[in-house]
């Protein structure tokens, strides 16, 4: 890790913990970028909005590209000095936030130079005035879906169906804590039978860092490991299962809500090595419906170039169905992967809340009896 010493950047030791603030923004907007239709993203001098020094950041997102609104901080800057790159040696996010009016921000990371690669985000509801945050970074899920070294830096960001007001905040002082532990590598273990490759059955904890979430037209989904009792159905296999809720947006218009199934469990699962064999093979899953309203629900692999392998999925409330379909439809996937998603694709109001059940995705012989 290379530290070129600079007035921006200020490394502090507390309790043996080391503190690093790499934007302050008193030198200006450089490692700043913005997603397009962002809004407005200004350097304040007005001392009420700023927390320390002479300048913070203005942020006023307008969702004018749709429902999100996501600005980045690179973890590497030749102009301000500094080069930290990777999640590996970091264990928390730090910033001071002022917010106009009570808001909801979200924080996320980005592990590709295109922001195509990005994690879920972590919501935190701003009260306001200055708020400072805190934020413990997720590693061992981040682990399940990337390589840590690779992050790239950081994502501010705002979905307009979280907020009652259109979001008016000041950033200053963004950091990181560093890490004082070494990481554990996970451990995927896959239960597999002649018959049966597992990809995910959710009786394993690890397994509840299968899924993350990608991108939306709303709010951010609840994705949780849960004991089907809990909610009073019966799983088709053990006691656990994925719960999804899909939240309600606060005013009309398309939702889009999608989750990738981890690039760690892919690679465990490797899909490849079933290429010679894709007629022998079917992908199943389970999938329970618990509310009357149903969107439009894909399984929908991306492969190079961005083309899709999708294929629709219906569901029915209060059963649970099982989706099957031939491995040898998703062989442009399995040759060329891109990412692994479940879609659901509709028109949602504000008073409409979806929530589904997921169980047993699996690789089942076409011989095999259910």
């Amino acid at each position: 890790m290379r530290c070129f010493c600079m007035l921006l950047l200020c490394c502090l030791c507390l309790f043996g913990e080391s503190v690093t603030t790499l934007y302050d923004f008193e030198a200006g907007l450089w490692g700043v970028s913005m997603s397009y239709g962002f809004g407005r993203i200004n350097l304040n001098q007005d001392r009420k909005f700023v927390k320390s020094g002479r300048r913070s950041l203005k942020l006023e997102p307008c969702f004018a590209s749709g429902s999100r609104s996501v600005m980045r901080l690179s973890f590497t800057s030749s102009k301000l000095g500094f080069d930290y790159p990777g999640l590996h040696n970091k264990s928390r996010f730090l910033a001071d936030i002022y917010s106009v009016d009570s808001a909801q921000i979200e924080f996320g990371f980005y592990f590709s130079k295109d922001f195509r690669k990005g994690s879920s985000p972590t919501v935190v509801a701003l009260r306001p005035g200055w708020n400072r945050v805190e934020i413990d970074i997720p590693v061992e899920k981040l682990q399940f879906h990337y390589s840590l070294e690779d992050a790239e830096g950081m994502t501010i960001g705002f979905s307009q169906g979280g907020q009652a007001t259109t979001p008016v905040v000041y950033l200053d002082n963004v950091g990181f804590a560093t890490r004082t532990t070494q990481l554990k590598p996970i451990q995927i273990t896959l239960k597999n039978t002649d018959a049966v490759k597992e990809i995910a059955d959710f009786e394993d904890p690890i397994q509840e860092h299968a899924f993350m979430y990608s991108n939306g037209g709303g709010p951010i989904p609840l994705l949780q490991v849960v004991e089907a009792s809990q909610f009073g159905v019966k799983v088709p296999s053990g006691s656990k299962m994925l719960r999804i809720v899909i939240y309600p947006k606060k005013s009309e218009g398309t939702t889009w809500t999608q989750i990738n199934l981890a690039e760690g469990l892919l690679k465990a699962v490797n899909l490849k090595q079933y290429l010679d064999k894709l007629d022998q093979y079917e992908l199943k899953l389970n999938i329970y419906q618990k509310n009357d309203h149903s969107l439009l629900l894909e399984l929908n692999p991306y492969y190079s170039g961005d083309k899709q392998n999708w294929a629709g999925i219906k569901t029915k409330k209060g059963e649970w169905v099982e989706f099957k379909k031939p491995l040898a439809h998703f062989k442009d996937y399995i040759e060329s992967p891109q990412r692994f998603a479940f879609a659901w694709i509709d028109y949602i109001g504000p008073e409409e809340q979806c929530e589904y059940y997921i169980d047993n995705i699996r690789l089942e012989k076409v011989s095999a009896k259910p």
